[in-house]
């Protein structure tokens, strides 16, 4: 949280951002880059992330990691992709409510 840590390597978040679409990381082992290296020293071992889609474009990303060696469960993208709606649809609402409360008039 607070840290900007560059997009690069064959980590989760590039792969999201590249494709536009959910990606799995079954093993962090030998994945490049500083983003994989902070994720292996906090012991995740494996992670599932999906994009956070606003406005048709890519806006962040919602994932999770599990400390336990090995692929985690086939329904994780679905189960991600269903909180990263939500909070897609939280960001346009209060982007909303906030252009409403600032215009003029």
């Amino acid at each position: 949280m607070g840290t900007r840590t560059p997009v690069d390597g064959n980590t989760l978040a590039t792969l999201v951002q590249r494709s536009g679409r959910p990606a799995r990381i079954d093993s962090y082992d030998t994945v490049a880059g500083p983003i994989a290296a902070r994720v292996r020293a906090v012991g995740v071992r494996a992670a599932v992330g999906v994009p956070i889609i606003v406005d048709g474009r890519v806006w962040g990303l919602a994932a999770v990691g599990s400390l336990q060696p090995g692929p985690m469960p086939a329904d994780t993208e679905a189960r991600i992709g269903r909180f990263a709606e939500l909070t897609a649809t939280a960001l346009v609402a209060g982007s909303s409510r906030r252009a409403e409360t600032t215009a003029p008039g």
